[in-house]
């Protein structure tokens, strides 16, 4: 299957897999024991037992979860997230427009609708033989009513009476209960002053009924009167105009509010996308070093160590010998918050090995600038790597990233706006380590599905936080772009930092996640 998501189509230094995984299988294997051979020391941190092993999800994680597939495989929806030059700022998403089938219970559901103009049948996913016919529109019900039973207010009796005529009445007409016919008769006599020149033949006793109400118009209108309707509710032509014309403007404006509240109404999360917010942020918690009492805890690195430069490198970057010691005492403990949390989520363990490795070869360093980011500090510039290591910008320059550190500064001052919580750097650190475009992967479509249930899960939380910015999901989907550009220059960079600096400065597992 050929990766369907371009992250960052078009780059120069760095352009997503577009390659063939179903290839030859003895390719893969022999890919496979490549990796391992490169990676001893990966392997055997991915090897040690973890709290959070995939036989434990295949018991019920209540509320009717099975297995780890139905939680990360949303059945009730059809549609697919795609995301095509998110470098260039374009978003878009693509709804696949045949019918799945879907397995769920161990029974086999076919995901289809039948519809008519009136009526559509539902097929639950949770009780296969459970059907409703349910109308389309409460308007369509409500003219079927009309048409069969006629329109009767809800303060009438059914069987209720016309004052004047005694026909059947259809409401309040001018302070009385009347029929239409009476309603109308009374009003055209009042708006045209027709009174004074009605008579009777019978000296005004006519019995008015609904058979003789049209034989006397003097009598049926001294009854209207007697009865108690209003001649001061009746409206001239242009009062009644004016009345119509605000009455359409009031259903006008109820039609928009309820347009609005319609397109406004952003769905939260799922039970089972609750699950799996729940099982990601714990794993996020569990492995973030120093937690929310990082500033308390943080120690900043002298001032003296990274000014003065000691090697340059071939870019122009200036490499500081001493402040790279410094970081790479705290690169393999950084590495390997990165490894535990993959190993929290029960969807990575299922991977194989080569894929798991795969994975967080390409997502280490994107994770490890996401956790120093968003611990940007305004007052005093510095970010806090690792949870204990407070550095300045020029500090992490000369430290060996080069320019790489201005991307993560500039990340961290952005990000220092859009306050964001555990949950949400969680999903975003998911989202990051679940790429299917990394080259050499072979459950592409396997994790393909588990990054596009981490980022319909991502985009109900963020509706559920309510951030009150202007266009929050996409601009918080935009450095996802920017963390994997500061991965793609990294690898550039590391390759200089292994020319400039002395091998025995690297820590082993540094050089096993970083090297190609």
């Amino acid at each position: 299957m050929v990766a369907e998501w371009a992250w960052l189509k078009g780059s120069a230094s760095y352009q997503c897999s577009q390659v063939e995984m179903h290839g030859n299988s003895m390719a893969s294997g022999e890919l496979g024991n490549h990796l391992l051979s490169k990676t001893p020391l990966l392997s055997k941190i991915l090897a040690m037992p973890t709290v959070c092993s995939p036989a434990v999800f295949a018991k019920h994680l209540g509320r009717g979860l099975l297995s780890w597939d139905r939680l990360i495989h949303l059945p009730d929806r059809n549609q697919k997230w795609n995301v095509v030059g998110i470098a260039e700022g374009r978003l878009c998403r693509k709804r696949h427009s045949k019918n799945y089938d879907i397995q769920r219970n161990g029974q086999q559901l076919s995901k289809c609708q039948h519809a008519s103009t009136r009526t559509s049948t539902i097929l639950q996913p949770d009780h296969t033989k459970a059907n409703f016919q349910v109308m389309s529109s409460a308007w369509e019900y409500q003219k079927e009513e009309k048409n069969c039973t006629g329109y009767i207010p809800s303060y009438l009796d059914k069987d209720e009476l016309c004052v004047v005529c005694g026909d059947k009445a259809t409401g309040y007409h001018y302070r009385c209960i009347t029929c239409e016919g009476c309603k109308g008769f009374f009003r055209r006599t009042i708006q045209k002053n027709l009174h004074p020149t009605y008579s009777c033949k019978y000296e005004g006793k006519c019995v008015i009924d609904k058979v003789t109400r049209n034989q006397c118009q003097e009598c049926r209108f001294k009854k209207c009167i007697f009865v108690g309707m209003a001649t001061d509710l009746v409206l001239d032509d242009s009062k009644r105009l004016a009345k119509r014309k605000l009455i359409e403007e009031n259903r006008e404006k109820r039609r928009r509010e309820e347009l609005q509240k319609t397109i406004g109404h952003k769905p939260e999360p799922t039970d089972e996308e609750w699950e799996l917010i729940k099982i990601v942020t714990e794993a996020h918690v569990a492995t973030n070093a120093q937690g929310s009492h990082w500033k308390q805890k943080r120690k900043f690195l002298p001032e003296d160590i990274g000014q003065a430069p000691i090697v340059n490198a071939p870019e122009g970057g200036k490499v500081d010998l001493e402040a790279f010691s410094q970081f790479t005492k705290i690169i393999t403990p950084a590495i390997t918050r990165v490894v535990d949390f993959a190993k929290k989520l029960p969807m990575f363990c299922e991977l194989p090995c080569e894929d798991q490795i795969i994975l967080l070869k390409g997502c280490c360093m994107e994770i490890m600038s996401l956790r120093a980011a968003v611990r940007y500090d305004p007052e005093s510039e510095t970010l806090t790597l690792n949870g204990e290591m407070a550095v300045t910008r020029g500090q992490l320059k000369n430290g060996g990233l080069g320019v790489v550190s201005d991307a993560i500064f500039d990340l961290g001052m952005s990000l220092s706006s859009f306050n964001l919580d555990d949950t949400e750097v969680a999903l975003l650190q998911a989202v990051l380590l679940m790429s299917s475009d990394r080259p050499g992967l072979v459950c592409v479509e396997r994790i393909e599905k588990c990054q596009e249930g981490f980022l319909l899960a991502f985009e109900h939380y963020i509706n559920y936080r309510k951030h009150h910015v202007a266009h929050f999901w996409p601009k918080l989907l935009m450095k996802v772009t920017d963390l994997r550009m500061i991965g793609a220059c990294h690898a550039s960079r590391f390759l200089h930092m292994k020319v400039e600096c002395p091998t025995e400065l690297f820590p082993p597992l540094f050089l096993e996640v970083f090297e190609d």
